[in-house]
């Protein structure tokens, strides 16, 4: 009589497929999300383009003043975009406070600077100077509208002005 042995029980395998790869409803809300997020946004869409100016107050160039021995005010201002420009064009004034009327003292027109070299998004005006005289202390600020010609040729319409009017000890000469 020959021995017959049970055969034993095994348990089955686990399949190799880890456990997050099998269909789940995790599984299904995490692709739901993804789809949404595609309808919604789009295949790698860029961002809409924005750009801003950053008027600075009016000051005396102490620049002007050390290599000329002039007296000069001196506006700065800067562009800047969410992505890369290639020049801004703007009209610029410094407006005073006098007799407690605010007037234009001086207007840089169609004045042109070239997205900076270090950073594309931003193009810098630093030469926006006019020579004035020695007075008693005068409110100036500035202001500036123009546009930005970005990189695929759009054009992005700006404007700007300072926060504030600072008082400088300086009028502008009579042209």
């Amino acid at each position: 009589m020959a021995i017959t042995f049970p055969k034993p029980h095994l348990p089955k395998p686990n399949p190799l497929k880890p456990r997050l790869l099998r269909p789940g409803i995790g599984g299904l809300i995490t692709v739901g999300l993804l789809a949404a997020q595609y309808i919604l946004l789009g295949p790698g869409t860029s961002p809409e383009p924005k750009c801003s100016l950053n008027v600075e107050y009016v000051h005396e160039s102490t620049h002007q003043k050390e290599q000329n021995g002039e007296l000069a005010l001196k506006l700065n201002i800067t562009s800047d975009c969410n992505v890369t420009q290639k020049s801004t064009t703007l009209d610029a004034r410094i407006d005073q406070i006098l007799h407690s009327e605010q007037t234009t003292a001086h207007s840089f027109d169609n004045v042109t600077a070239e997205s900076s070299s270090k950073d594309r998004t931003k193009a810098y005006f630093l030469d926006l100077i006019i020579g004035c005289k020695e007075s008693l202390p005068i409110m100036y600020g500035g202001y500036a509208e123009g546009s930005v010609l970005l990189s695929d040729g759009q054009k992005i319409p700006v404007k700007g002005f300072s926060k504030e009017f600072k008082a400088v000890p300086c009028a502008v000469k009579a042209k």
